[in-house]
């Protein structure tokens, strides 16, 4: 029997690497992206500018049974200058996206953040109101209703934030800066500073992939429909993210440094935290590993 096919789009980014890799050899992946493909030889590459709603033309052509829409742009300052030039891949493109997928009954995840939220009532449940601090997370609000409104099957997984660690040379690394900095500080012995009342429930970019193929098999199984949290089983600072990731890492962690939000001017709100209460995924079955399991694994 050949393998269903799986398209992804953003396929070669930090989180489209990871999901590639976890999508075989259960799916025929293939992946699309804008400037370069990915190292995995084993993915079909399809390049195509999501900027452009006609490239939806593709859909059709390529005749997925399944779609992972991973692409956006989530360099949050970038999108504080850019709002109209970010609002065509982080809004419209996944609403024209499910449009398509509604016409041709394609199950449909999108991936959305828990920056949706503004921080100041977590841990927040699917239904909790959504009330984006930040160009982004308005983008990825309104991009979530619009692509239920079009696609009420397709399931929109929040993510939180992601980690990877490793060489910084790498796809699956090198975007994800704060570890990297940080792994570079700890084997350097070098002073860091990190928030400790900056809260998340980080999971790791592996976890987090292997969560949306749970998503993915919800979807088609018709288990779950609508908003889905993926966040991590812990809620911790960036501080104590950093003191676990030396113990689990064995490096020394006295040179980490704690400091608050209100000691740093910033040109943007940044949430303190944005942590989403999992519950419903677990119990749908998405049991993650503890968070100290997560980073003794890289």
């Amino acid at each position: 029997m050949p393998q269903p096919h799986l398209l992804i789009t953003g396929a070669s980014g930090f989180l489209g690497s990871w999901l590639c890799e976890a999508a075989q050899p259960q799916w025929q992946v293939t992946g699309l992206y804008k400037r370069q493909p990915g190292s995995d030889t084993t993915v079909n590459w399809v390049q195509a500018n999501l900027c452009e709603l006609e490239q939806l033309a593709l859909i059709t052509h390529l005749n997925p049974q399944a779609v992972i829409h991973l692409a956006a742009i989530s360099n949050t300052p970038y999108c504080e200058a850019h709002p109209d030039e970010t609002a065509k891949l982080n809004m419209d493109m996944p609403i024209a996206l499910a449009q398509t997928c509604t016409h041709h009954k394609i199950p449909l995840i999108f991936t959305s953040s828990d920056l949706v939220f503004d921080g100041d009532n977590s841990p927040y449940k699917e239904n909790a109101p959504v009330n984006p601090q930040t160009v982004y997370g308005k983008q990825k609000a309104q991009a979530e209703a619009g692509v239920l409104a079009a696609w009420p099957e397709a399931i929109v997984a929040r993510m939180p934030l992601m980690f990877a660690i490793g060489d910084s040379d790498s796809p699956k690394t090198a975007p994800n800066n704060f570890m990297t900095r940080l792994l570079e500080a700890l084997k350097a012995g070098e002073p860091l500073s990190l928030f400790d009342d900056e809260i998340r429930n980080p999971l790791s970019a592996k976890v987090a992939a292997q969560g949306l193929l749970f998503a993915l098999d919800l979807a088609i199984n018709q288990r779950h429909r609508g908003l889905l949290h993926l966040g991590g089983p812990q809620a911790v600072s960036r501080y104590q993210l950093g003191v676990m990731l030396a113990e689990a890492q064995g490096y020394d962690p006295s040179h980490l440094q704690a400091c608050s939000q209100d000691d740093v001017t910033f040109t943007m709100h940044r949430p303190k935290n944005v942590c989403t209460d999992c519950t419903l995924a677990h119990s749908l079955g998405f049991t993650p590993p503890s968070l100290a399991q997560q980073l003794a694994q890289h």
